[in-house]
Protein backbone atom coordinates (compact mmCIF):
# COMPACT_ATOMS: atom_id res chain seq x y z
CA UNK A 1 0.00 0.00 0.00
CA UNK A 2 1.32 3.43 -0.91
CA UNK A 3 -0.08 5.88 1.61
CA UNK A 4 -2.75 8.51 2.27
CA UNK A 5 -4.97 6.32 4.45
CA UNK A 6 -6.61 9.32 6.13
CA UNK A 7 -8.14 12.55 4.91
CA UNK A 8 -9.02 14.79 7.84
CA UNK A 9 -7.97 13.04 11.05
CA UNK A 10 -5.56 10.32 11.99
CA UNK A 11 -8.30 8.25 13.66
CA UNK A 12 -9.81 7.69 10.21
CA UNK A 13 -7.44 4.74 9.88
CA UNK A 14 -9.52 2.90 12.47
CA UNK A 15 -12.35 2.49 9.94
CA UNK A 16 -9.91 0.98 7.45
CA UNK A 17 -8.14 -1.51 9.73
CA UNK A 18 -10.89 -4.19 9.73
CA UNK A 19 -10.71 -4.32 5.93
CA UNK A 20 -6.92 -4.38 5.91
CA UNK A 21 -6.93 -7.27 8.37
CA UNK A 22 -8.95 -9.32 5.89
CA UNK A 23 -6.37 -9.00 3.10
CA UNK A 24 -4.72 -12.35 2.52
CA UNK A 25 -1.13 -12.19 1.35
CA UNK A 26 2.15 -13.89 2.28
CA UNK A 27 3.45 -10.43 3.09
CA UNK A 28 1.72 -7.09 3.57
CA UNK A 29 3.79 -3.97 2.94
CA UNK A 30 2.86 -0.32 3.40
CA UNK A 31 4.41 3.13 3.38
CA UNK A 32 2.96 6.40 4.61
CA UNK A 33 1.87 9.33 2.46
CA UNK A 34 1.83 13.07 2.95
CA UNK A 35 -1.68 13.07 4.46
CA UNK A 36 -0.56 10.47 6.98
CA UNK A 37 2.33 12.70 8.12
CA UNK A 38 1.81 16.37 7.60
CA UNK A 39 -1.62 17.69 8.44
CA UNK A 40 -2.47 15.67 11.51
CA UNK A 41 0.93 14.52 12.76
CA UNK A 42 -0.54 11.04 12.79
CA UNK A 43 2.36 9.04 11.36
CA UNK A 44 3.08 7.06 14.51
CA UNK A 45 -0.59 6.33 15.16
CA UNK A 46 -1.24 5.26 11.56
CA UNK A 47 1.89 3.10 11.57
CA UNK A 48 0.74 1.36 14.75
CA UNK A 49 -2.68 0.64 13.24
CA UNK A 50 -1.16 -0.74 10.02
CA UNK A 51 1.16 -2.93 12.08
CA UNK A 52 -1.87 -4.14 14.03
CA UNK A 53 -3.32 -5.28 10.68
CA UNK A 54 -0.01 -7.16 10.14
CA UNK A 55 1.57 -4.79 7.64
CA UNK A 56 5.30 -4.17 7.44
CA UNK A 57 5.47 -0.38 7.40
CA UNK A 58 8.67 0.61 5.66
CA UNK A 59 10.46 3.90 6.24
CA UNK A 60 13.54 4.07 4.00
CA UNK A 61 14.08 0.35 4.31
CA UNK A 62 14.61 -2.67 2.09
CA UNK A 63 13.22 -6.11 2.82
CA UNK A 64 13.48 -9.46 1.04
CA UNK A 65 10.21 -11.26 1.84
CA UNK A 66 10.48 -13.64 -1.13
CA UNK A 67 14.17 -14.39 -0.77
CA UNK A 68 17.45 -12.67 -1.65
CA UNK A 69 16.65 -12.39 -5.38
CA UNK A 70 14.14 -9.53 -5.03
CA UNK A 71 14.30 -6.40 -2.90
CA UNK A 72 11.21 -4.47 -1.89
CA UNK A 73 12.07 -0.96 -0.82
CA UNK A 74 9.76 1.40 1.02
CA UNK A 75 10.57 5.10 1.10
CA UNK A 76 9.26 7.68 3.49
CA UNK A 77 7.22 10.46 1.90
CA UNK A 78 9.32 13.14 0.25
CA UNK A 79 7.55 15.83 2.30
CA UNK A 80 7.59 13.94 5.59
CA UNK A 81 8.94 15.88 8.53
CA UNK A 82 9.50 13.73 11.56
CA UNK A 83 11.09 16.58 13.47
CA UNK A 84 14.33 14.61 13.83
CA UNK A 85 15.91 15.13 10.44
CA UNK A 86 14.42 11.89 9.12
CA UNK A 87 12.27 11.80 6.02
CA UNK A 88 12.61 10.72 2.40
CA UNK A 89 16.04 9.09 2.16
CA UNK A 90 16.66 6.79 -0.81
CA UNK A 91 20.39 6.65 -0.03
CA UNK A 92 19.61 5.02 3.32
CA UNK A 93 16.98 2.71 1.81
CA UNK A 94 19.25 1.45 -0.97
CA UNK A 95 22.41 1.32 1.16
CA UNK A 96 22.71 -2.48 1.32
CA UNK A 97 20.70 -3.37 -1.79
CA UNK A 98 22.74 -5.03 -4.51
CA UNK A 99 22.44 -3.47 -7.96
CA UNK A 100 22.55 -7.04 -9.29
CA UNK A 101 19.00 -7.90 -8.17
CA UNK A 102 15.67 -6.37 -9.17
CA UNK A 103 14.04 -3.89 -6.83
CA UNK A 104 10.39 -2.93 -6.40
CA UNK A 105 10.12 0.50 -4.81
CA UNK A 106 7.15 1.96 -2.94
CA UNK A 107 7.38 5.75 -3.05
CA UNK A 108 4.27 7.76 -2.23
CA UNK A 109 5.01 10.69 -4.52
CA UNK A 110 5.20 9.77 -8.24
CA UNK A 111 7.44 12.83 -8.71
CA UNK A 112 10.28 10.99 -6.97
CA UNK A 113 10.79 9.07 -10.21
CA UNK A 114 13.40 11.61 -11.27
CA UNK A 115 15.29 11.26 -7.98
CA UNK A 116 15.19 7.47 -8.14
CA UNK A 117 16.79 7.34 -11.60
CA UNK A 118 20.16 7.13 -9.85
CA UNK A 119 19.13 3.88 -8.10
CA UNK A 120 18.08 0.48 -9.35
CA UNK A 121 14.29 0.74 -9.28
CA UNK A 122 12.83 -1.82 -11.69
CA UNK A 123 9.26 -1.01 -10.70
CA UNK A 124 8.08 2.03 -8.74
CA UNK A 125 4.65 1.92 -7.12
CA UNK A 126 3.27 5.27 -6.00
CA UNK A 127 0.17 6.69 -4.40
CA UNK A 128 -0.69 10.36 -3.96
CA UNK A 129 -2.92 10.45 -7.05
CA UNK A 130 -6.11 9.81 -5.01
CA UNK A 131 -7.53 7.11 -7.26
CA UNK A 132 -5.74 8.02 -10.48
CA UNK A 133 -3.52 4.94 -10.53
CA UNK A 134 -4.11 1.38 -11.70
CA UNK A 135 -5.07 -0.93 -8.83
CA UNK A 136 -5.69 -4.65 -8.36
CA UNK A 137 -3.04 -7.18 -9.42
CA UNK A 138 -5.35 -9.60 -11.32
CA UNK A 139 -6.71 -6.62 -13.24
CA UNK A 140 -3.23 -5.39 -14.06
CA UNK A 141 -1.98 -8.71 -15.35
CA UNK A 142 -4.99 -9.28 -17.59
CA UNK A 143 -6.15 -5.92 -18.89
CA UNK A 144 -2.85 -4.07 -18.85
CA UNK A 145 -0.53 -6.79 -20.11
CA UNK A 146 0.56 -4.60 -23.04
CA UNK A 147 1.74 -1.90 -20.60
CA UNK A 148 3.72 -4.41 -18.58
CA UNK A 149 5.26 -5.90 -21.72
CA UNK A 150 6.45 -2.45 -22.70
CA UNK A 151 7.66 -1.11 -19.35
CA UNK A 152 8.38 -4.05 -17.02
CA UNK A 153 12.11 -4.59 -16.82
CA UNK A 154 13.48 -7.89 -18.03
CA UNK A 155 14.70 -8.77 -14.53
CA UNK A 156 11.20 -8.48 -13.04
CA UNK A 157 9.46 -10.59 -15.70
CA UNK A 158 10.26 -13.85 -13.87
CA UNK A 159 8.25 -12.58 -10.88
CA UNK A 160 5.27 -11.51 -13.07
CA UNK A 161 5.08 -14.03 -15.92
CA UNK A 162 2.99 -12.75 -18.80
CA UNK A 163 1.18 -14.96 -21.27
Amino acid sequence: LTGDYVVRKKEGIDDLVPFLEQLVSPVKIAILGNHDHLEWKGGEYITSRLEYARFNVLENQAIYPFGPELAIIGLDDVYADRGNGEGFNPKKAFLNVSSEIPAIVLSHQPDTFTILKDYRADLILSGHTHGGQIIGAPFIFSSYEWILNKFLSQSLRKFAPLS
